[in-house]
């Protein structure tokens, strides 16, 4: 990421017991907020998300394509800290991104049994 953050993923990593995780990320992406409307024209948002880096896949076709394996966090209807930090209790099922939709290495912290998202 230009220099940036280390993005480490977990689909290849066996004690995590021990060291820092290094996979669960910011990533941005585009949506359509009239897709529940077919008739409505494409309007695009751009949304923030949290998840964890599974795999990296490169595609090595005229130009290389880098995809991540994200499975997404399935964010709490309120903020379970009072901070309007996300938090969560469970992942979602695994997407494919584009690697260069990826902001940033975020860390996360334990309370009983949901986890906050921490972003620097």
């Amino acid at each position: 990421l230009d220099g940036g953050d280390l993005i480490g993923s977990c689909g290849l990593s066996h004690d995590t017991t021990r060291r820092r995780d290094k996979s669960f990320v910011k990533y941005t992406l585009e949506v359509d907020r009239n897709m529940c409307y077919r008739n409505r024209p494409v309007d695009f948002e751009k949304r923030s998300y949290y998840g964890q880096v599974i795999h990296f896949l490169v595609l090595s076709l005229p130009s290389t394509l880098i995809l991540a394996a994200i499975t997404p966090i399935k964010p709490m209807t309120q903020s379970a800290n009072g901070l309007r930090m996300p938090s969560y209790t469970e992942l979602g099922p695994i997407e494919v991104v584009d690697a260069s939709t990826i902001d940033c290495v975020v860390g996360r912290v334990k309370d009983r049994h949901t986890w906050t998202i921490i972003e620097r």
